[in-house]
Parts: C-alpha cells; sequence; structure tokens
C-alpha cells in the first residue's frame, strides 16, 4: 500500500466539454504503451449519462481496446449524493482505495477526470479533490477549436489557478486537441510554446473531421428518430446541411457525407438529394422534419431499389428545434463503434510527445500523504490486522458511534466497557442500531477476575488486593489490565477521561518499550493536502534537550508506521497566550 517514489500516476484534467477526452486519455495510453512502459488507466467516478445503466465508455475502450485490467468507476449519480450530503472525504477515501488497486499492479497510471458538463460546480470541484487526493501530477486537457494561442494561454493560467495548489501538484504537461490544420497549427504551436515555455506540450492533435463524424444510426438513436427507408445507416456524418432555401441555393452543398435536413413537404430538396445520391454521391442521409413523411406522389417517383444506400429518417420537431438538437448532440463514440474508436486512439497516439512524462516517471519524487489516502491505508491495515480493542468509556455517544462504525466496516473488534443496560439506551437515544454481535462487558461482572493479575503486576509497589479492586472500578485501568495480560490488543480512551487519567495506569501497569527512557504523545493533523505529525502536546510541558530528541525519534517513528516519511521541525507549543510556562514567557 506504500507508495514507491518513482511510481507516477498522471490526473488528466479537462478544461471544457469539448476536449475529447477519452480520446486523449487512451492516446495517452496508447503512446506509454508504445514506449515499452507498464501502463495503467483509472476513470474513478463515471460520467453522468453512465449512471442510467450505460456502461462508462472509458473504462469499457480501455479494456478492449487498450488490453487493460481496470476497474468500474464510482456512478456519478453515487458520488453526487455524497458531496450533497457532505460526505466528500468518504467518496474520496473510495477514489483512493479505487486507484490504489490499479498503482499496485503497474508503474505508471493514466486517471481520467470528469468532463464538466450539465452539474460543472461538481464536477470541477470532484476533479480538484481527486487530484490533490491522489498526489498525482496534473495534465489539464484543452480544446483549440476556436482559440487563438492568447486564448489558450489563458486556459492554461486559469488550470494552474484551479488545480495547481501552490505548485506542490505541478503540471506535467498539456494536452491540446482540435487543432486547425497545416500552417495554422505550426503557427498557434509556436506562439504558445511562446506564450507558455514553462509547461511542455504533450500533444498538439489536428481537428480531424472524420474522425470525430457520428453515424446516422447514433444520430437515430440519440435524437429518436423513425426510419423510413434504412438504406445505409452506418454512413458517417461529416455535415448538416439545413435545407432552407431553395435548391439552386444548396446544391453544391451535396458533398459526400452530408445529412441533408429538411421538413418532409419541400418535394424539391427531396428529389434533389435524391438525384445526388442516384448519380453516386456518398450522403449520410436525408432528415424529414415537422412530423412529415415524403408525400407518397415523390416517394412513387423514389423507387427503395434506386436509392439502396440512401438512408431517410424523420423526426416529430420542426427544422429549427431538430437542427438545435443535432448541434447539442453528444459527439463521444458510441460502444459499438470499437473501429472508430481504434482509429480516433491511433490518431491521437501518433501526435503525443512522451519523452517529458518519461523523464518525470525516472525523477524520485516528494512523497506528500494527503488525507483520503491516510485514511484509506489506515483502512486497509486495520482489516487486515483485525485487532481486538476495549474501549472503558462504552457508554459515552462518541464512542459508541465510532464503534458501530469500526464494527459495520471491519476496521476493529470492539469491546464495550459499561453496563449493558445503559449501553443500550444511549445508542437507543442516539438512533444507534448496536449490531448484535458487538462485545459489551459489564465491569461489574468481570472486574474480580482481573484483581490478582494487578496485584501481581504491582506487588513491587506493595498493591493490595483490596487496593486492586478500589482501582479497579476505574474502567480504564480496568481496561488497562485486559490490555497488558494480552486479552486485547489496544484501548481507546479519551473521550471523557482526561490525558494523565488514560497514560497513567499504562504507565504503571504495561511501562515504556525497552530502551525508551520516555512516554510522549502524537496526533494526527489533517491539512487540506497533506498528513502532518505533531509530537508531545500533552504529556511533557517542558522537556530537556534529550527528551526533546526523544521525542521528536519517537514521532519520526510513529509517522514512518502510518506510511509518512519523517522531516523533522521543533517547534514551540505556544506562539501567543495559548499556553504559560518558561519558554512561552
Amino acid at each position: 500500500m506504500g507508495q514507491n517514489s518513482n511510481q507516477r500516476s498522471f490526473f488528466l484534467a479537462p478544461m471544457a466539454q469539448d476536449v475529447g477526452l477519452t480520446s486523449m486519455a487512451l492516446g495517452l495510453v496508447r503512446a506509454l504503451q508504445r514506449d515499452g512502459i507498464d501502463v495503467g488507466f483509472i476513470k474513478p467516478i463515471s460520467q453522468p449519462e453512465a449512471a442510467n445503466g450505460e456502461v462508462d465508455l472509458s473504462t469499457f475502450f480501455a479494456k478492449t481496446l487498450c488490453h487493460l485490467d481496470t476497474i468500474e468507476p464510482i456512478a456519478f449519480a453515487h458520488a453526487e449524493e455524497l458531496v450533497r450530503q457532505g460526505q466528500l472525504s468518504a467518496l474520496l477515501e473510495n477514489v483512493v482505495a479505487l486507484v490504489e488497486t490499479v498503482r499496485g499492479r503497474c508503474d505508471v497510471v493514466i486517471i481520467e477526470g470528469l468532463i464538466p458538463n450539465a452539474d460543472l460546480q461538481i464536477a470541477s470541484l470532484l476533479n480538484a479533490e481527486m487530484a490533490r487526493s491522489l498526489s498525482a501530477n496534473l495534465i489539464p486537457v484543452i480544446s483549440a477549436a476556436h482559440r487563438d494561442a492568447h486564448g489558450l494561454a489563458e486556459i492554461i493560467s486559469l488550470a494552474e489557478r484551479q488545480f495547481s495548489d501552490d505548485g506542490h501538484q505541478p503540471f506535467a504537461g498539456i494536452l491540446i486537441n482540435k487543432l486547425p490544420e497545416g500552417a495554422k497549427a505550426v503557427r498557434l504551436r509556436e506562439d504558445l510554446e511562446r506564450l507558455n515555455g514553462h509547461v511542455p506540450l504533450l500533444a498538439t492533435v489536428p481537428f480531424a473531421p472524420r474522425l470525430n463524424a457520428p453515424r446516422l444510426l447514433d444520430l437515430v438513436k440519440g435524437l429518436g428518430l423513425k426510419v423510413e427507408r434504412p438504406g445505409n445507416l452506418s454512413q458517417r456524418v461529416l455535415e448538416t446541411v439545413v435545407a432552407a432555401r431553395s435548391v439552386e441555393n444548396m446544391v453544391d452543398r451535396l458533398r459526400p457525407g452530408a445529412l441533408v435536413v429538411t421538413p418532409g413537404d419541400r418535394s424539391d430538396i427531396v428529389l434533389a438529394t435524391a438525384l445526388a445520391s442516384l448519380r453516386g454521391v456518398p450522403l449520410a442521409g436525408l432528415l424529414l422534419t415537422c412530423g412529415e413523411r415524403m408525400p407518397d406522389s415523390i416517394a412513387s417517383l423514389i423507387p427503395a431499389n434506386w436509392l439502396s444506400d440512401l438512408p431517410i429518417v424523420s423526426s416529430e420537431l420542426d427544422t429549427y428545434a431538430t437542427a438545435s438538437k443535432l448541434a447539442g448532440l453528444s459527439s463521444h463514440v458510441g460502444i459499438d463503434d470499437a473501429a472508430q474508436m481504434e482509429q480516433v486512439i491511433e490518431f491521437i497516439s501518433e501526435h503525443m510527445t512522451t519523452a517529458p512524462l518519461k523523464q518525470k516517471i525516472g525523477e524520485p519524487r516528494e512523497l506528500r500523504m494527503p488525507p483520503p489516502a491516510f485514511r484509506n491505508r489506515l483502512v486497509q491495515l486495520a482489516k487486515q490486522a483485525n485487532k481486538r480493542v476495549v474501549l472503558p468509556e462504552g457508554d459515552e455517544p462518541r464512542t459508541l458511534q465510532a464503534a458501530v462504525i469500526c464494527h459495520e466496516k471491519g476496521l476493529a473488534r470492539c469491546v464495550l466497557l459499561g453496563d449493558p443496560t445503559r449501553i443500550r439506551q444511549v445508542a437507543e437515544a442516539q438512533g444507534l442500531t448496536l449490531p448484535a454481535d458487538i462485545e459489551i462487558l459489564d465491569p461489574e461482572q468481570i472486574r474480580e477476575r482481573y484483581v490478582a493479575p494487578m496485584v501481581k503486576m504491582r506487588k513491587s509497589k506493595g498493591l493490595t488486593p483490596q487496593q486492586a479492586t478500589a482501582q479497579l472500578e476505574d474502567t480504564v485501568v480496568l481496561g488497562t489490565v485486559m490490555l497488558a495480560v494480552g486479552e486485547v490488543d489496544g484501548l481507546v480512551s479519551g473521550a471523557v477521561h482526561t490525558t494523565a487519567s488514560t497514560v497513567r495506569p499504562a504507565l504503571q501497569l504495561i511501562k515504556t518499550a525497552p530502551g525508551q527512557g520516555i512516554v510522549s504523545s502524537v496526533f494526527f493533523m489533517l491539512m487540506p493536502d497533506q498528513v502532518l505529525v505533531y509530537g508531545d502536546c500533552a504529556i511533557n510541558p517542558n522537556p530537556t534537550a534529550e527528551q526533546l530528541a526523544d521525542i521528536a525519534i519517537q514521532a519520526a517513528g510513529s509517522a514512518k508506521a502510518f506510511g509518512i516519511e519523517p522531516r523533522i521541525a521543533m517547534i514551540s507549543y505556544s506562539t501567543g497566550t495559548s499556553g504559560v510556562g518558561d519558554d512561552v514567557e
């Protein structure tokens, strides 16, 4: 579960809806595969359209065309629900767990973000939070359609403000799609490199109309069109011709790949389209609008066997509404159009420059443990350990809530110390359902069995059975003896008891580890982008230099145990009026 310092993850963040994200992501995967790099792919959260039972296209094509063993994403509807319920942290932990599964199989992982479509705010939020939580190098994906170099530079600047996280998440490069062809593209690249020389351009992909052309079949499905004459529904729609003018003004638009859109009563346009098809022009099809079919008198002039390749479809909407829906239709390659997607991936991979990424792959990097990754690591370690943990404050509401969560998630086998009736009353008042197999021990019923072990542990201090019985009235002492004799693996206290009353029994009964002359404490501070370990803010208020060194070493050991690479800084425990003492004064 630990991260290899040379392992790399690259998060592709789309800066608009029309960037061709999946195509660019899988094109990058293909280019890295050609370089002999063991690359993985994952889209942690599916697009909204996949939430209706549809297969996530990115994951499907990664498996079928790039032959990657990726995993299914979290449904967008579920992710959206968690965000709206204020459970973003839980969602990010799930995202980290998915990505860690893929990371364990390969050296490089390409992570595809969410296209900011209908719910722009949530998609943008999730992209930024996922990139931060995964400690991934960022690669913005940008569309050059209708933009000059200055416009592209502004988008790159926007991406830096949105994702760079004060420089902690440096851009590994930029992917630019849909550049103009020919000399314009060359000038645009040169101008952009001049304006934005600090981030490498990994891809400048020219717009290829045929690779972005849907089949007429896709339009029929997307708009719910009725098929009047099937013809060849696999024809690619390279352009849409809305025939609102007279025939002589639109004949020159009857070109290969054209979809002619006209009201059903425009017999002149219908006949002109039929004649063009008869002359061998491979039109994409004829779309009749306004809910009107071709008049029988005209249809009789066009025998079906003459136009076997010309599909004729119809829409109940008027021409303007139909044209508007055509313009807004998704340009995604359909799941049943693998041949087209293969061409797209191959075309994009040929326009990739992977050298800057390969250089980064070989560089050691600073490992920062983001909070979701830290929490995911704790969950996985706890599940593997399967420890029995005693909770002396068994009837405290927060302790009960934590015990139920730990039990449901399989994080630990919790033992609640307290009056069973009281514990169940508190649980009911809190709206908690205690698992049937959660362990509850009544101190009144078990206390006597620990008197003799405690007397033995404290015989050097002359502890009598009567004194031991009295001290075992304290559930923290009782739980500590259970820990000392090995009946439980750990103890958690402090919701009601002070630090001193929690630690004192352990010092008396368990003592310090061999070679350790001091007991210190740590807590984990989950900052927005990393986890910091704070050493000893509770036990040793004014340590000597030697004690401070021991505390630092112990804190570093605790950090390492939880997968955090320690770098030690000594800080004052108070810089204002929050504390008192000689050092503060």
